[in-house]
């Protein structure tokens, strides 16, 4: 019986620092969209064109416009200050 107990109790520590982990990147990747997410459906004018702000990929950390171009989120970023 001891010698199930061990590897049993070190199982659940492990579950439970992985579930505690994992709730963590959760939240925060839940937050950092929430950050983005206010600037899909903005205008945003590119060289003379009003475009809309469809998506944003947090991988590649750029914004995709209506006509299918994607601009840095410096750019969109910098646009929406001066407005």
């Amino acid at each position: 019986m001891k010698k199930l107990m061990f590897p049993t109790v070190s199982l659940l520590f492990l579950i439970v620092v992985y579930i505690w982990i994992f709730g963590g990147i959760k939240s925060d990747i839940r937050k950092e969209k929430e950050k983005y997410k206010v600037f899909i459906g903005q205008k945003f004018v590119l060289e003379k064109d009003t475009l809309i702000i469809v998506d944003y990929s947090m991988i590649q950390q750029n914004f995709t416009l209506s006509n299918g171009k994607e601009v840095n989120e410096n750019l969109v970023f910098n646009n929406s200050k001066s407005q």
